[in-house]
């Protein structure tokens, strides 16, 4: 669920691309981001095999870093 919630707000935040000072770098950033966070948790819902679970850490760092980038 958690996974699902962030993939579809983050999906949202990626219309707000052409409005970025850098697009290229935001849309890299929240893609990779919704990529490795929600994808690490629909594996480990899916598969309950909890080792894919220690990318969402990166793909939260992506995230951060991807608003950072929108931000300033």
């Amino acid at each position: 669920m958690t996974g699902n919630l962030y993939h579809h707000l983050h999906n949202l935040a990626l219309l707000a691309v052409p409005f970025a000072k850098r697009p290229i770098l935001f849309g890299s950033l929240m893609c990779a981001g919704i990529l490795l966070f929600s994808g690490s948790c629909y594996i480990v819902g899916i598969t309950r095999d909890k080792s894919f679970g220690k990318l969402a850490p990166l793909g939260g760092y992506l995230l951060m870093a991807g608003w950072l980038t929108f931000a300033f």
